[in-house]
């Protein structure tokens, strides 16, 4: 590329003379990564697409420049999917941006670089550790949307020389934030309750990518969540992993988002799949079942043995990333709604860095969740409503597991907060919007 060529597209994304549009700050890992900065470790923002990384790197130059004085020169931001960039996606012409940059804006003392999916540009690993190690003076920030910059993968390239902050969709708060709505205190809640249980009612639907609260036609937020979904399963997870039968990794892509909080073995989806005529080995299925994981679309949890405190991964449970996955597949239905909260408060726990598992006894008698913080373990149950039929199910679990270990026992619904007193075992019951709230 001529250095004129290069020199338009860096001032295009550089902050001279223009104001940064970041959206909102999303703290959760603005925080985290702040408190990175002047560690010379890479920081790799890494996470689903469309999920605002890109916005959080502007965030952070705007906080670099604004807060921390330092001059824009210094700088250098530039966003490798960028169409002028197409023809010339490889290491050789990154360090000619590289240089071109160092020629032309003359930075003085410490540089900021902050490289936009540089999963984009093959062999970018060797090119950044060489400047890693020739710079003292230098801090790397990329960001990244597959499996490409996932640790396991970088690891060994990078010899763990990075910090990885994995980045979500928008959480309830923030997504009040996005409509005006600062909600930190009961009082704020109480306040304006009748509007965030409106909004809440939305938020259950599809959780949100942060692009679609400029979409306000119903229609086309589900064309758009549906490109973005075939997109993932077409054109990154089919082509980056050569998979010559692409009905049958959509056909346990739709078990396992269909399934979502029951408790499955490999055997069970085998066992699903023959229903339509396929026939699939072990070995295919766990890989299939893999190659869906490292593009976030589904997590699992295993169970956890109170008696030895152990994991086992026989049988395990299935979420997905946000509900508009099943929403675009027309998943979703009424019935759904306590499987619905349920993998809300599996994403809220996520989001919170917990260790999650979920526990089951000889008799399938079930606690949803386990969380274990050091040698403290917590219980949620997750339930829409108590009623007469399923109380003594949903509450008698918190009595088998407490035979094992006492710690908190909480049961998250959409009914008011209150403490139970349920056989002479504590629980707190708490309304599912005041706990993804906090308040």
């Amino acid at each position: 590329m001529k250095t004129e060529e290069i020199m338009e597209i860096l001032l295009d994304y550089s902050p001279f003379g223009k104001k940064l549009v970041f959206g909102i700050n999303r703290k959760k890992y603005t925080r985290k990564i702040k408190r990175s900065i002047w560690n010379k470790l890479i920081k790799i923002l890494v996470w689903f697409r469309r999920s605002w990384k890109s916005y959080i790197f502007r965030y952070l130059i705007y906080y670099l420049i604004t807060r921390k004085k330092i001059e824009k020169e210094n700088i250098l931001f530039i966003n490798l999917e960028d169409d002028r960039l197409f023809w010339n996606r490889n290491v050789k012409n990154l360090r000619q941006i590289y240089e071109t940059y160092l020629e032309n804006m003359r930075p003085k003392w410490k540089i900021y670089i902050f490289f936009d999916e540089i999963q984009v540009i093959k062999w970018w690993e060797s090119f950044i550790r060489t400047l890693y190690e020739q710079n003292n003076d230098i801090e790397i920030f990329l960001t990244g949307s597959n499996s490409d910059l996932l640790s396991s993968e970088i690891s060994s390239s990078l010899s763990w020389r990075f910090l990885e902050f994995k980045i979500y969709p928008l959480d309830f708060k923030e997504y009040l934030y996005f409509h005006n709505l600062n909600i930190n205190s009961k009082n704020k809640y109480l306040k304006n309750k009748i509007e965030i249980k409106s909004l809440f009612n939305k938020y259950l639907k599809y959780w949100w990518l942060p692009e679609i609260l400029e979409i306000n036609n119903e229609e086309q937020i589900e064309m758009y969540l549906e490109w973005i979904f075939n997109k993932i399963v077409i054109d990154d997870i089919v082509k980056r992993f050569n998979i010559r039968n692409v009905e049958l990794i959509e056909l346990i892509n739709k078990y396992l988002i269909t399934n979502i909080s029951w408790i499955l073995s490999y055997k069970n989806i085998e066992n699903s799949i023959k229903h339509y005529s396929h026939n699939i080995s072990h070995t295919t299925l766990t890989d299939y079942i893999n190659y869906i994981k490292k593009w976030f679309i589904i997590y699992d949890i295993w169970k956890f043995d109170w008696k030895i405190k152990s994991i086992f991964d026989t049988y395990k449970k299935y979420y997905v990333l946000d509900l508009w996955i099943r929403e675009v597949k027309k998943l979703n239905s009424t019935n759904d709604l306590s499987k619905k909260i349920e993998n809300l408060v599996f994403m809220k726990l996520l989001q919170d860095d917990e260790k999650i598992y979920y526990w089951q006894d000889d008799k399938q008698k079930e606690i949803d969740f386990i969380t274990k913080n050091k040698n403290k373990f917590d219980k949620y149950q997750v339930i829409s409503y108590l009623n007469p039929k399923n109380i003594n199910r949903e509450l008698w679990n918190f009595r088998l597991s407490d035979k094992y270990i006492k710690w908190d026992n909480f049961l998250i619904t959409i009914e008011n907060s209150e403490i139970l007193d349920y056989k002479w075992t504590k629980i707190n019951k708490i309304n599912i919007i005041e706990w993804l709230l906090g308040i």
